[in-house]
């Protein structure tokens, strides 16, 4: 808990009921000779309320609200020169022994101060979590077949490995495709005409069949083969002549202009790799000729 003089946490959700404020307008209907302000108490409502509710009973909880900017100013920012009083009990006032309802009154405040104290630290006792079932055989009445079974939870070990293999593909299976409907009288259904075999034909949905695949080694007949290559419209695959020589011509002048650019480079560097040579022997000529002096003298025999 933080006190109502200083500001309140940058972090801190804890947000302190306000016991006193001050009665601006008896201050203003005086004269301005005194600075001090009155002090007046704001009822119960803006308090916190926590007790102990017998069960059956809702938990009444009122907390104090931040209606306007200034009231999330602290009070030592807001009024300055507000005094503070806050009394306390005489030592020599208190009367020994106490009465059973002081103590009464003493042990339920020090057992709330605890439990809000235990809750703060995460001290809190861990609540029972053992459930007892009464079971009753239905098909005989006797107290014999009544059996109460004790439902607790063990705590498990994080550290073992998990019981159960997860599976890579969690989802439902997809939804069946729709159903293609017809009308009632093009056959098939009650009341409707026979079948013609123009409709069994166009209703026809022919195998699959593929020109790659035969893991069974059936023996597929030559129709079907030809329905398999010729397709859905029944017409067979076709070359477009045009679009072909026009692609043919196209690599074949992209293979002419990448040989040209390539013999038009080894030019250029053959040419590079010459000029390089013949300046390296002039630089040694250059040189061979300054250094050059008379020729050791031959000895005569």
């Amino acid at each position: 808990m933080f006190s109502s003089l200083l500001s309140r946490p940058k972090n801190s959700s804890y947000e302190p009921p306000t016991h006193v404020i001050p009665n601006l307008k008896q201050s203003s209907s005086k004269s301005n000779s005194s600075k001090a302000l009155t002090i007046t108490s704001i009822p119960q409502v803006n308090s916190i309320i926590t007790k102990e509710q017998h069960p059956g009973q809702q938990k009444t909880t009122t907390a104090y609200i931040q209606s306007n900017y200034e009231d999330t100013i602290p009070l030592k920012k807001r009024y300055p020169n507000l005094i503070h009083h806050f009394p306390r009990p005489d030592r020599d006032s208190l009367v020994l022994p106490l009465s059973p309802e002081e103590e009464s009154m003493i042990y339920e405040t020090k057992l709330i101060v605890d439990k809000l104290i235990a809750s703060k630290l995460g001290m809190a006792e861990p609540e029972s979590d053992v459930n007892y079932v009464k079971v009753t055989n239905s098909s005989v009445n006797d107290d014999e077949n009544e059996k109460i079974i004790q439902v607790k939870k063990f705590q498990t070990d994080p550290m073992l490995p998990p019981k159960f293999k997860l599976r890579k593909n969690r989802h439902e299976p997809p939804p069946p495709p729709p159903p293609i409907l017809k009308k009632a009288g093009d056959g098939g259904g009650e009341g409707g005409s026979k079948l013609t075999k123009s409709d069994r034909e166009k209703w026809n949905i022919p195998a699959a069949i593929s020109n790659w695949k035969n893991n069974q080694g059936f023996t597929i007949s030559l129709e079907k083969r030809m329905i398999s290559q010729q397709g859905e419209d029944g017409e067979g695959s076709s070359v477009n002549v045009e679009k072909f020589g026009e692609l043919s011509q196209a690599l074949a002048d992209a293979d002419v202009q990448a040989r040209e650019e390539i013999r038009i480079r080894n030019e250029i560097r053959q040419r590079q790799a010459i000029e390089e040579q013949e300046r390296r022997q002039e630089k040694l000529k250059r040189l061979t000729s300054g250094r050059r002096g008379p020729g050791p003298k031959r000895r005569k025999y």
